[in-house]
């Protein structure tokens, strides 16, 4: 299954869990997700580094050693914040870490997506330090997301 196909899936399920979970239901529980769901392409803002959006999703789609556990919530200004822990087994590659040790290793992220017009979204993409949130790879921090044309 092409990557494009499985980050539209899990941000699908991302959605339809959000949905679910959120206590009483709006005329359309999807209203606030609304300008998020279609097919896009992800790319640095001006200057920024060029990283395809592949390197966004780091699973072992296959053999299962990196869960991802977390929740979608929408925000007082209507931007999204995804923020999640991941889970990595033994053996397991961390992005931009050693390998996970007999015991795993865990981290958290954090994804921001904020409308920016009909057809672009910009987002962020953090990881939790010890001094606080970072850019998850040089660039993730300026991202801009433009819906892909039928």
């Amino acid at each position: 299954m092409p990557r494009a196909r499985i980050l539209a899936l899990i941000l699908t399920l991302a959605l339809l869990a959000a949905a679910a979970s959120a206590g009483t239901a709006p005329a359309s529980p999807y209203a606030p997700y609304a300008f998020l769901i279609g097919q896009w392409n992800v790319a640095p803002e001006a200057g920024g580094a060029h990283k395809n959006l592949d390197v966004l999703i780091a699973l072992d789609l296959e053999g299962g050693r990196i869960q991802e556990k977390g929740v979608l919530r929408v925000q007082p200004d209507g931007s999204l914040v995804r923020e999640i822990t991941a889970s990595y087994s033994e053996r397991a590659r961390p992005m931009g870490q050693p390998a996970a040790g007999p015991a795993g290793a865990t981290a958290r992220f954090r994804q921001t997506f904020k409308a920016d017009g009909p057809d672009r979204v910009r987002t962020q993409v953090l990881r939790e330090t010890k001094d606080g949130w970072v850019a998850t790879f040089p660039g993730s921090d300026r991202l801009v997301m433009t819906r892909r044309k039928a």
